[in-house]
């Protein structure tokens, strides 16, 4: 792998050895990314914002010693940031230089689109080839050039994309059907107690998110509250220059104005119990939330 142009992203190996697996109809969700990677299907993570989907691809990559480009999709993205393009050089004049994914797709590597709903149609048309049997694409911005206009995707290239499915994400769209359906698998991710209560230290912290979530299932909330928020939570509320206090506003800054009164007073709620098991207070002298 040190002769891959792309070796540099490779992840390194703790995202392997820290991940924790989860499983899907008895399966472990690794063991479906090797099992795609190897039959070469495309994998779509469908879920809410902030469970580990994204960490779930870079332990794999790292697990397998692949080259990751992770590749945001948004409103505003272009074929470009799959391809490449045209670029200046020195003497004047310009050359095709081709984007880190064409060269996970030329040399091997994985290709993450990241909320794939939300970029726009002509991304899923740069993609049509590329994720069908055919596994090629058509690069014919590179035409006058010494770069081929055609490439066939190498073995090791596995293409995988996620992206967040349900209300209060704005920008996302449908998929197309077709385009969907050339996932060969689709794994859902959502958040779950038993790894969040792995990934923080109090289990306080842990039963405010669940509170959070219900409010949202009701209707109450909108905003998602991801797994992701409660390790930020404690890492500033165990900062010294930080603290509790700016944590807790940190977090419920997080949520929409006419949500920050509920997600204060149930951070409140729990807020003693969560400052003990952080070792913040005197466990002694904290109460139960009630």
């Amino acid at each position: 792998m040190t002769n891959h142009p792309l070796a540099h992203l490779v992840p390194n190996a703790s995202y392997a050895s820290k991940y924790f697996t989860r499983e899907h109809n008895g399966v472990k969700d690794l063991d479906i990314l090797d099992a795609a990677f190897e039959n070469k299907d495309n994998v779509l993570i469908v879920g809410p914002t902030g469970p580990g989907k994204t960490t779930l691809v870079y332990a794999f990559a790292a697990m397998k010693g692949l080259p990751l480009v992770n590749i945001s999709c948004n409103g505003a993205i272009e074929p470009r940031s799959f391809l490449g393009g045209w670029t200046p050089t020195p003497d004047g004049s310009f050359a095709f230089i081709p984007a880190d994914a064409l060269l996970a797709i030329i040399y091997g590597g994985i290709v993450y689109a990241d909320e794939i709903n939300m970029s726009p149609p002509a991304i899923n048309a740069v993609l049509h080839e590329l994720t069908d049997d055919r596994r090629s694409i058509s690069v014919s911005d590179a035409a006058g050039s010494d770069f081929p206009t055609f490439i066939e995707a190498h073995e090791d290239f596995f293409f995988v994309a996620a992206m967040n499915e349900g209300s209060g994400y704005r920008g996302t769209r449908d998929l197309n059907v077709a385009f969907r359906d050339r996932f060969g698998d689709t794994i859902y991710f959502d958040y779950v107690t038993d790894i969040e209560k792995k990934l923080v230290k109090s289990n306080a912290l842990v039963d405010f998110a669940i509170g959070v979530r219900g409010r949202i299932e009701v209707g109450d909330l909108v905003t998602p509250l991801s797994t992701r928020a409660l390790i930020e939570f404690e890492d500033r509320a165990l900062n010294p220059k930080l603290g509790f206090d700016y944590a807790a506003g940190n977090l419920s800054r997080k949520f929409k104005p006419e949500e920050r009164e509920v997600i204060e007073k149930l951070i409140e709620l729990h807020a003693e119990k969560i400052k003990a098991e952080l070792g913040l207070v005197d466990l002694v002298t904290a109460e139960e939330p009630f």
